[in-house]
């Protein structure tokens, strides 16, 4: 075969199996050591300008030419390469022991790492009351796969520690195929040109996304469920085949036996389901069939777990261990009016979440809202120290045009549902799922009143939602025929917005990194 034939056969089958080939790509990934490595953040530099002076060299070759379109295609191509560079070098930079959520030690007796080093061990599940170690009240899909992972690569010749840390390769490849559920979704809603790279690009450099790739817990395999569910559910809309029917029914049932939270996306897909009922209605009982298949596929995946510890433990359906008023983070003592609409000034001091009488803040925080914006871009565990002097200036940009697109982000999720076409739907169905987590969110927050319960990895599709929404808006306004001078300012300012809002997020974990080597 001529080099060039092989090379389009790569580039084939790279366009026709994307999850395969991100799968392949981080998996050798996990072979890699960085020992060599003295500096993270060069590595993080050079891999930068290297994709996109790639890039570049692209669209000068192709600028002269009459072909938007592979335009179009070299643009997307340096969002996914700089999508997937943040994160492979913040797993490189970070420990299974440095900003994990609930994960422990290996080697301990509790947390998702006991979790999945049980299994590793005893090729079983956890005896006993799952109430009774922290964490083990999880569903076993991930500290299954996570396991079983571990156990290819000790058999291949890994040391035990290395395929401790090889776990971020599959958080890594979890976090990649959101990033290309995130595009098929702009594609689903007909996005091209500098919407979708608009909308693209915020997804590939959000932090929590990036923070995700590296968090060993079972958090960033059922969003990947979730996200994958909500766009097989809308492929069903367009063809109610049984293909898509089984697909969402096994993306949002692995979800569940992931974590049991996935399954918030569910009135989404209802609300679609009933939509096509009504769309198919002369092919009801063909429709009604697929449907029962459906629930007799999804339920069972998706409730074995929560069935089995009710019968044998009693284990309540939804639990969530209670830390107690005691606890130092509890903040259920401060009205619920005050949590819900203070915005003080002095909340916003720093931009980095506040744990109050640790090196960490001067308060614990309280307020939902701001927790969760906070926390989205910084997580739990980072402070103002690696951010010396004038360099704190990229964290408090980063959150400011976070705010600033989370609010029209919101904003352009209400205005598409009034714009008709076939979109009308689906973006509905976007609306729905938005507005089902951030209900869940603000009932979690009340119901168990604690700094860490204001997570934003509770509602982190919510971030592809709103993407997806901006992409959306955007394109409309390009649509519009009489290009007035508010219609070029609005268009204008989103996509100056996103690109302050990439480069900054860029910058701030760029410092980290620096900080940290």
């Amino acid at each position: 075969m001529k080099k060039s034939n092989y090379a389009k056969a790569v580039w084939q089958a790279v366009k026709d199996h994307p999850y395969i080939a991100s799968f392949l790509l981080c998996a050798a990934l996990s072979f890699t050591g960085y020992s060599f490595i003295s500096h993270i953040e060069w590595l993080f530099l050079i891999l930068t300008l290297l994709a996109a002076a790639a890039a570049i060299l692209i669209y000068f070759l192709l600028k002269n030419k009459n072909i938007p379109a592979l335009r179009e295609k070299a643009a997307l191509l340096l969002v996914f390469a700089e999508g997937f560079i943040f994160r492979f070098v913040y797993v490189l930079e970070t420990p299974v022991t440095l900003r994990q959520n609930d994960v422990h030690n290996f080697g301990g007796n509790n947390g998702h790492a006991a979790y999945i080093e049980y299994i590793y061990k005893n090729f079983s599940l956890p005896k006993g009351d799952p109430t009774a170690t922290w964490q083990f009240y999880h569903p076993p899909v991930h500290h299954i796969i996570s396991a079983a992972w571990m156990r290819l690569l000790t058999f291949l010749g890994m040391p035990y520690e290395s395929a401790c840390e090889s776990i971020q390769a599959l958080t890594l490849f979890y976090s990649c195929c959101c990033l290309i559920l995130t595009y098929k979704i702009l594609r689903y809603f007909g996005l091209k040109g500098k919407p979708i790279v608009c909308a693209l690009s915020i997804a590939a450099f959000h932090p929590s996304m990036v923070i995700m790739s590296g968090s060993i817990n079972n958090d960033i395999l059922s969003i990947t469920f979730a996200i994958a569910a909500l766009y097989k559910a809308l492929l069903w809309y367009r063809k109610p085949d049984m293909n898509n029917t089984l697909e969402t029914a096994l993306m949002i049932g692995l979800g569940m036996s992931t974590k049991l939270s996935a399954a918030l996306v569910a009135p989404a897909v209802a609300v679609i389901f009933l939509c096509g009922m009504y769309k198919y209605r002369s092919d009801i009982i063909n429709i009604l069939g697929r449907l029962v298949v459906f629930a007799l596929a999804c339920f069972p995946l998706g409730l074995w777990w929560s069935v089995k510890c009710f019968v044998q433990y009693r284990m309540p359906f939804g639990y969530v261990p209670d830390l107690g008023g005691s606890s130092f983070q509890y903040v259920g003592n401060i009205p619920t009016a005050k949590r819900l609409f203070d915005f003080s000034l002095f909340q916003f001091d720093s931009v980095f979440e506040q744990w109050g009488g640790s090196a960490s803040g001067s308060y614990y925080e309280y307020n939902p809202t701001i927790a969760f914006l906070k926390n989205s871009l910084f997580g739990e565990h980072m402070s103002d120290k690696p951010f010396g002097g004038i360099k704190y200036t990229a964290p408090q940009v980063l959150f400011y045009a976070a705010l600033f697109l989370a609010v029209i982000s919101f904003v352009s999720l209400i205005a598409v549902q009034f714009i008709k076409g076939k979109n009308r739907l689906p973006s509905l169905a976007l609306l729905i799922a938005h507005a089902t987590y951030m209900i869940s969110y603000y009932r979690f927050c009340f119901s168990y009143p604690y700094t860490c319960t204001m997570n934003f990895r509770y509602i982190l599709p919510t971030m592809v939602i709103g993407a997806v929404s901006l992409g959306l808006a955007l394109q409309q306004l390009k649509s519009i025929s009489k290009q007035g001078f508010l219609v070029r300012y609005c268009r204008s300012f989103g996509y100056i917005s996103a690109a302050v809002f990439c480069i900054s997020s860029w910058l701030t974990y760029y410092f980290l990194f620096a900080a940290q080597m």
